[in-house]
C-alpha cells in the first residue's frame, strides 16, 4: 500500500503502521525530499502519535510513495566473512536473530536504522584493519564493547524509548575506529552517503 488506510477517531497505532511511516520518513530524506536534519523530529511525531490521524500527519507533507513500502524486508544473512574489501549490510532488512562479521581488511558498515528488528540483537564484529560503522534507528537501546589496539571509540546515541529493542555490538579491532550512531545523529560527509546508497529511489 503507498499509505495508511483512512483513520477514523481514537484508531490506535499498532507497530507495523510505524514502521511504513519510518520507511517512508527515511525514502523521502535518500532522495533529498525532505532534509536529513528533520529526521529526529520526524521519529519523535511519529513515535508519539496514538491514534492513525496522528501518525498520519506527521507525514502528511511528504510526497505519495510511488511503489508500496516494505514492512518486512529481505533476510539478514547471520554472519558474513571477508578477507579483503569492505562489508556493507543494510537496507530494506529484517534481522531475526545475531549478527556476526569477520573482516581481515576493510571498512564494516552495518546498518539497521530500516530493519524490522523482531528481538534484541547482538552484533560480534572482528576486524584486524579498517573501521567498524554501526547504525541504529532512533529510539532503541543500543551499547557497544570494545576491544581494540589502535584506534579511536565513538558513540552517538538519541533517546532511548520504551518499548523498543536493545542492540549490543561487541566489537574486536586490531587496528580502526569503531563507531555507533543513532541514525538522526549520523555526521555530515561520507556516512550520510553512504546511507543514502542503501536506499535507491523506487527500491
Amino acid at each position: 500500500m503507498t499509505s495508511l488506510p483512512p483513520p477514523t477517531p481514537g484508531d490506535p497505532v499498532t507497530d507495523d503502521d510505524r514502521a511504513v511511516v519510518v520507511a517512508r520518513i527515511q525514502r523521502a530524506v535518500a532522495n533529498d525530499q525532505l532534509d536529513f536534519d528533520q529526521l529526529d523530529e520526524r521519529f519523535e511525531s511519529t513515535y508519539a502519535a496514538v491514534t492513525r490521524a496522528q501518525l498520519e500527519a506527521s507525514v502528511a507533507d511528504l510526497p505519495t510513495v510511488a511503489a508500496p513500502v516494505p514492512v518486512i524486508g529481505h533476510p539478514a544473512p547471520s554472519s558474513t566473512v571477508s578477507l579483503l574489501g569492505d562489508v556493507k549490510l543494510g537496507g530494506w532488512i529484517e534481522v531475526d536473530g545475531d549478527l556476526a562479521v569477520y573482516s581481515a581488511v576493510g571498512d564494516v558498515t552495518i546498518d539497521l536504522s530500516s530493519a524490522r528488528l523482531k528481538n534484541d540483537v547482538t552484533i560480534r564484529i572482528f576486524s584486524l584493519m579498517g573501521d567498524t560503522t554501526v547504525i541504529v534507528p532512533d529510539g532503541v537501546r543500543a551499547n557497544q564493547s570494545t576491544v581494540g589496539l589502535l584506534g579511536s571509540r565513538r558513540v552517538d546515541l538519541s533517546p532511548a524509548r520504551a518499548g523498543m529493542p536493545t542492540v549490543r555490538v561487541v566489537t574486536v579491532s586490531a587496528l580502526g575506529d569503531n563507531r555507533l550512531f543513532s541514525l538522526s545523529l549520523l555526521p555530515e560527509g561520507r556516512l550520510r552517503k553512504l546511507w543514502r546508497q542503501f536506499r535507491t529511489p523506487g527500491s
